[in-house]
């Protein structure tokens, strides 16, 4: 019974601390994005744009087809992020970049409340 409680209680300190380690992260993403001016915007309108800037950063365009396989944003649907890029165009955050459809570029006044890191 006591190795029983020994285990339980090993278990819920790291449990305890995996939490911990969690809420310390989401707060300094949090900072992090108020940081950047990020904190007006919903979770699937900050995914997209950091997969533009990730992909525009990689190949000089962020194309709709990459955007629509990033790994942040596989649990969200077409619509969803077609309705996003929208936002993030009409709020300046990002731009087209070529009468083609479906090539963006993050604008140059993104993060731009912060200082250059």
């Amino acid at each position: 019974m006591l190795l029983r409680l020994k285990v339980v209680s090993n278990l819920r300190f790291e449990l305890t601390t995996l939490f911990k380690t969690l809420v310390d992260l989401q707060m300094m993403v949090q900072g992090i994005e108020e940081d950047l001016g990020l904190s007006d915007l919903g979770n699937i309108e900050k995914r997209v744009l950091l997969s533009v800037i990730e992909f525009y950063d990689q190949n000089g365009v962020a194309s709709t087809a990459e955007i629509l396989t990033h790994p942040l944003l596989n649990a969200f649907s077409r619509p969803s992020l077609f309705r996003a890029l929208k936002v993030l165009e009409e709020t300046g955050r990002i731009f087209k970049v070529s009468a083609k459809r479906g090539f963006y570029a993050p604008a140059k006044n993104v993060g731009s409340s912060i200082s250059e890191v």
